[in-house]
Formats: C-alpha cells, sequence, structure tokens
C-alpha cells in the first residue's frame, strides 16, 4: 500500500522481523497497561517459528518512511458451521502514527488476506474501555456479539484440567497428527 506524501508499506513478517515484532508486542502489552504479560520471550526458542518459522502465525508489518509503526497478528481458525474464518490477534499502530487511518489500512489487509484464504469471515475481541477502536470498528462493518463471552484458560488451569482423571472408563488418544 502506498499513500500520500508518506510511503506506507505493509508486508507480511518475515524471519528477520521477529525482534522488530516482540518490540512492538511489547508497545502494545504497555500500551494496554500489561507490560508484565508478554510471555512469549521465556521461550526464544519456538519464537522464530510462532512468528517468521514455516508454521508461523502469519502477521503484517506496517512501515511508514522506513519506520516500523504497527503491526497485525492472525491466524485461521475453523467454524463448524462456516468453514475457514480469520482472526485477528492484535491489531496495533504506535500512539505518534494513529489518527492517520493506519489501523483501518492494517485491517483491510487482513481482510484481503481473508478473502484469498476463502475466509467465511474475520473476527477480533476489543477491550471494553477501548472506545475509539469500537468506533473503528463499527465503522468498517464489525458487529458485536454480545450473547457470546470470551472464555481464557490460564496456562496453570490447563496443566491441572488436562492433568485430572476423567470419572469414566472412557479411552482417549490425543497423538498428534
Amino acid at each position: 500500500m502506498a499513500g500520500g506524501p508518506d510511503k506506507i508499506n505493509i508486508r507480511f513478517a518475515e524471519k528477520e522481523d521477529v525482534p522488530s515484532l516482540l518490540w512492538m508486542i511489547q508497545l502494545f502489552q504497555e500500551d494496554k497497561n500489561e507490560p508484565h504479560a508478554l510471555k512469549i520471550r521465556e521461550k526464544a526458542a519456538n519464537v522464530n517459528t510462532s512468528l517468521a518459522g514455516d508454521e508461523a502465525l502469519p502477521s503484517q508489518k506496517m512501515q511508514r518512511d522506513e519506520k516500523f509503526v504497527g503491526y497485525a497478528l492472525y491466524f485461521y481458525n475453523y467454524s463448524a458451521c462456516e468453514g475457514r474464518t480469520l482472526f485477528m490477534e492484535d491489531l496495533f499502530v504506535r500512539v505518534e502514527y494513529r489518527n492517520m487511518g493506519l489501523g483501518t489500512a492494517l485491517m483491510r489487509e487482513c481482510a484481503k488476506v481473508a478473502m484469498a484464504k476463502d475466509c467465511s469471515r474475520m473476527q477480533w475481541e476489543v477491550h471494553d474501555c477501548n472506545a475509539k477502536a469500537m468506533r473503528l470498528y463499527e465503522r468498517v462493518g464489525g458487529k458485536y456479539f454480545k450473547e457470546w463471552l470470551s472464555i481464557r484458560m490460564d496456562k496453570a488451569n490447563l496443566a491441572r484440567f488436562a492433568a485430572e482423571q476423567a470419572d469414566t472408563t472412557m479411552s482417549c488418544s490425543t497423538k498428534s497428527r
């Protein structure tokens, strides 16, 4: 994408972008007042694979005049009713570059990817205190589903739950494919 007097470039992130993506993810966490939420650095060996390997989470990197100013991180999901979907995990533009249409441009690129991959929808979450983002999402055609709640199980509870013995005689196999 190019536009105006400033050169805007949105492209897929590559392996050499991992350090700047991690930096940008840290900025995003700080922006949400969650600076300690970034745990991905603890597993440095997996970071390159997660963000730029063969099975990477796809991401779009946005540059303005050669400066890294934003990113979108997404993955593909599957709906039993609708088929393949795109879930936008993160959308972030640095504070000093906001209100210039850059977030909209990143979202549009994600929408183009979703269309190219024949996704039935694009989905994301927004914090209920982020009124500015909520207005943007409504403006571009996003719909809120108040009857659906996000549910999350942290790693400690995930480990505890996975280790519990079932009260049945059922046999389950969870071997990787």
